[in-house]
């Protein structure tokens, strides 16, 4: 229980202060490095351990998804915003810390919506904004590495901003090796709850996740289903299926 407490009252410490911090120019990135600061704290206090391998560039980074987890790590050591759809900003609770996380939203719902969402991320690029985003478009359970939808590497290729493909890899959980038989505590997918999960996360003692960053892919010249092929690829060569 008292794991509990200190979660509570980190994540109530992150919103206050994220909200106050926001305010007046430069707000979004003391934003930033404060989510970042909270979200090492989380990681610690979650057990979480983070292995990286690889150098990270400061560019646009993409990666698989298979937790919240995912999201906490990318935040804690890159302080970025995170790219996502405006369907999770107006879900109950999530949608409120994504905001105060500075989060960029994309309107799927319409064509003259997306345009005008991509054009705006497109500006936040140029100014050097570092921004994250997951192209297989959802969590899902680790027994393959999805498709990548290739929307978002356009903005990308109109900026000449570079990608940086990211390989998230979940190695041991409470000291075991991520099976079938345990990767339910941690990842989140399909019709799974999502405040059981979170509050199942609470009761693990030590996760191990690796990060293997992967050569920056240039995107001059090229199509945005050929990065996002390319990013694909290289992600693909370091992903660890769940399979047993």
């Amino acid at each position: 229980m008292l794991k509990h407490v200190r979660m509570s009252l980190l994540l109530l410490g992150y919103m206050l202060s994220s909200s106050v911090l926001a305010i007046g120019p430069g707000g979004s990135a003391r934003a930033s490095r404060n989510g970042a600061r909270f979200c090492r704290w989380t990681l610690r206090l979650l057990g979480v351990e983070v292995n990286i391998i690889g150098k990270a560039e400061t560019v646009l980074l993409v990666a698989n998804h298979l937790s919240y987890i995912d999201i906490l790590t990318l935040l804690a050591l890159h302080g970025c915003r995170f790219v996502t759809f405006t369907e999770l900003g107006e879900s109950a609770g999530i949608g409120l810390i994504t905001k105060v996380s500075q989060a960029f939203y994309v309107n799927r719902s319409k064509p003259s919506l997306v345009r005008r969402d991509i054009e705006k991320l497109e500006r936040e690029l140029q100014r050097g904004v570092q921004f994250a985003f997951f192209p297989e478009g959802s969590s899902f359970d680790g027994s393959f590495l999805r498709p990548f939808k290739s929307s978002l590497f356009e903005s990308a290729i109109r900026t000449n901003t570079n990608i940086q493909p990211v390989c998230l890899r979940y190695i041991s959980l409470d000291d075991e090796p991520i099976t079938l038989k345990n990767r339910d505590r941690v990842f989140y997918h399909g019709d799974m709850q999502l405040i059981p999960q979170l509050l199942g996360i609470l009761k693990i003692k030590r996760l191990r996740v690796e990060l293997v960053y992967g050569p920056v892919i240039e995107t001059k010249g090229k199509t945005r289903k050929e990065v996002a092929n390319l990013a694909h690829q290289e992600i693909a060569k370091h992903f660890l299926p769940v399979v047993l």
